[in-house]
C-alpha cells in the first residue's frame, strides 16, 4: 500500500493507527505495512492484541479508537 500510494501521500494524512489480533489472518500484512511506514518515516501507531480480528471489539472501540480520533481529528484542523 505504501509503495502504491507513495510515502509522500501518507505523510499528508493526519492520523494513522492500526491494530491487529495475534490470531488475525491480516497480521502479516499489517506488520509489513507497519515496517514500511516506519522505514519511510511515516508517523503512525501500531499495536497487536491477543485474539482474532474481532476479539474485544467493543472494548477496543471505546478505549482506543474513539479516544484516538477525538485526539487527532477535529474540524478545521489542517496539516502543514
Amino acid at each position: 500500500m505504501v509503495q502504491k500510494l507513495g510515502p509522500v501521500t501518507f505523510k499528508k494524512i493526519d492520523a494513522v493507527a492500526m491494530d491487529v489480533g495475534t490470531k488475525d489472518r491480516l497480521m502479516p500484512s499489517i506488520q509489513e505495512l507497519d515496517a514500511r511506514m516506519t522505514l519511510y518515516g511515516i508517523e503512525h501507531s501500531f499495536e497487536s492484541y491477543d485474539g482474532t480480528h474481532v476479539s474485544g471489539i467493543q472494548m477496543r472501540l471505546e478505549n482506543n479508537v474513539i479516544p484516538y480520533f477525538s485526539k487527532h481529528l477535529s474540524s478545521g484542523r489542517t496539516k502543514p
